[in-house]
């Protein structure tokens, strides 16, 4: 049987990333959380936490989300059973969500206010993760569900399409005077400054080898703000692949052209969410697609739809 004090304290550590402020928080001294971690390692012949770099090791993940699976049990028997427990108030829990820049500055950020306004059993924990990595930290056990453009089945998790997200080669008209006065090509495109996100490592090239036919090499920036990444464009500095929906109203304006018209790129979109919990969740997994709404379909969502209904029916 866990230890489940104990094991709020490791969940404290992990959220916090710092062992004074985890104390601060939960109101002991630094040398009683390392105590308390050292006790739950010793019973369960484990490493939890790496000290030097105070992040949880794989096995104190895994704990991390076994307890967060049962306080959210807890809080669904507790909500069902208000004739018994009249006097017992739950806690919001906590949940680790992945979830990438550019739909989290667009759409996603709709699910909270979509939560908030049916009940506030559960706070999100969003941390902005590329694809690769939201895959490797549902596999790690960092994440409780996440966002992502994969859709390889991950062990432990039910698997939900939510959509396309659309993005487009945009510039300012600036941009094209300066670089592509001649028309947008495989040549004069690898003069011209471009700039990605840290997150989309292959858009811009498969945007060109989709339209153009070739790729060739070009001067890529990173930065890892998809805003930023906008407001580069808007400034006439680089070109890059930004989200139709956040590039819409500045390409209605003209303040921003696309490069080639009417040559969108689609992303396929995903939402991966913890098996055992799924039930519990399944408000979350509905504002999700209630969010998702303004994403183009790419193909029928009511079979989805149809399956979280079902879910949460059994």
């Amino acid at each position: 049987m866990f230890d489940y004090p104990l094991l709020e304290v490791l969940l404290a550590v992990e959220r916090e990333r710092n062992f004074e402020r985890t104390a601060l928080n939960l109101g002991f001294s630094k040398s009683y959380i390392s105590q308390r971690l050292r006790l739950l390692e010793e019973r369960l012949g484990g490493v939890v936490v790496c000290r030097d770099t105070v992040t949880t090791t794989h096995f104190g993940n895994t704990l991390c989300r076994h307890l967060e699976n049962v306080q959210l049990m807890e809080q669904e028997f507790l909500a069902e059973n208000t004739h018994l427990f009249k006097a017992v108030h739950s806690q919001p829990v906590t949940i680790k969500v992945g979830v990438c820049d550019d739909s989290l500055a667009s759409w996603f950020k709709t699910v909270i206010s979509t939560l908030y306004s049916k009940s506030n059993r559960y706070f999100l924990d969003l941390v902005i993760r590329d694809s690769a990595t939201t895959v490797q930290d549902m596999i790690d056990g960092r994440i409780h569900c996440a966002l992502s453009s994969s859709n390889s089945p991950i062990p432990g998790f039910d698997s939900f399409y939510v959509g396309e997200h659309q993005y487009r080669a945009t510039a300012s008209p600036d941009f094209i005077s300066k670089y592509l006065p001649h028309g947008v090509t495989c040549e004069a495109l690898s003069r011209a400054p471009a700039m990605r996100s840290a997150e989309d490592e292959t858009l811009l090239q498969n945007w060109m080898t989709d339209v153009l036919g070739a790729f060739r090499t070009a001067p890529v920036n990173v930065l890892p703000s998809v805003h930023g990444i906008l407001n580069m464009c808007l400034d006439g500095k680089v070109w890059a692949m930004t989200s139709c929906l956040l590039s819409r109203k500045h390409l209605q304006s003209g303040a921003l052209v696309e490069l080639v018209p009417s040559s969108s790129l689609a992303s396929g979109l995903h939402w991966h969410i913890n098996k055992f919990t799924a039930h519990t969740l399944h408000g979350l997994t509905e504002a999700v697609l209630e969010a998702a709404q303004c994403l183009s379909p790419g193909k029928d969502r009511s079979a989805v739809q149809n399956a979280i209904t079902k879910s949460a029916a059994e």
